[in-house]
C-alpha cells in the first residue's frame, strides 16, 4: 500500500513540476496574452482535452504545440490540469439550470453550439472551447460574461445580460461537463 500511495504521489509532484515549468508562465489570471491563456485554476478539463491542446496548439493564439516534450510528460501535465478542479461542487438547483438552459440556447448556442461544443462556430480563431471538456467554473464564465475576451469573438454581456441570467447560464454551462466524446478523465488517450 506504501508504494501505491508513494507512487501516485510522485506522479502528481511529476505532473505539478512539469506545470509549473512548461504551463504557469502564461496560464494565471489576469496574464497579458491576446487572447489571454485561460487562468486553469478557474476551469475543469479532462486528460483527453488537455492533451489533445498540448499536441495541436491553439490556433490564432499563443497556445504552441507542445513538440518537444514527450508523451508521458503531456500526459502527466494533463492528468495534473485535470485533477486540479476534479471534486468541486457547485450547487446546481434544477429551476436555475433550466433557466440557464433558456439562456444559453437564446444567447450562447450561436457560436458554443446547442451541445456545448463550440463546433458550430466555423474556421474563426480561436475556436470558442468545448465545454463539455473544458469547462469554466461560474465565477470565471461571470466574470467572462461581464469582460468579453479580448482577441476572441466573445464579446461581454455586461449590459446584455442580468446578474440572475449570468448567474444561471454559469450553472447550465456546468451541466455540460462530461457529455461529449473522449470526455474520460481516466488518463488514457483515445
Amino acid at each position: 500500500m506504501f508504494v501505491l500511495l508513494f507512487g501516485l504521489g510522485s506522479r502528481v509532484d511529476v505532473g505539478r513540476a512539469l506545470y509549473e515549468k512548461h504551463c504557469v508562465s502564461c496560464h494565471y489570471p489576469d496574464n497579458d496574452l491576446r487572447p489571454p491563456a485561460p487562468p486553469l485554476e478557474m476551469y475543469r478539463t479532462t486528460v483527453e482535452y488537455t492533451l489533445k491542446i498540448m499536441r495541436e496548439g491553439v490556433p490564432g493564439s499563443c497556445m504552441p504545440r507542445f513538440d518537444s516534450l514527450k508523451e508521458k510528460e503531456r500526459l502527466a501535465i494533463a492528468r495534473f490540469v485535470a485533477n486540479m478542479n476534479r471534486n468541486v461542487k457547485v450547487d446546481t438547483p434544477p429551476d436555475l439550470v433550466r433557466r440557464g438552459e433558456m439562456v444559453y440556447y437564446d444567447v450562447c448556442a450561436p457560436c458554443h453550439g446547442d451541445d456545448g461544443s463550440g463546433s458550430t462556430f466555423g474556421d474563426d480563431v480561436p475556436p470558442p472551447p468545448d465545454f463539455r471538456q473544458f469547462n469554466p467554473l461560474p465565477e470565471q464564465t461571470i466574470r467572462i460574461l461581464n469582460e468579453g475576451i479580448p482577441g476572441t469573438a466573445m464579446y461581454s454581456f455586461r449590459d446584455i445580460l442580468s446578474p440572475e441570467d449570468k448567474r444561471a447560464v454559469a450553472i447550465y454551462i456546468l451541466t455540460l461537463f462530461g457529455k461529449g466524446e473522449n470526455t474520460g478523465t481516466d488518463g488514457k488517450v483515445r
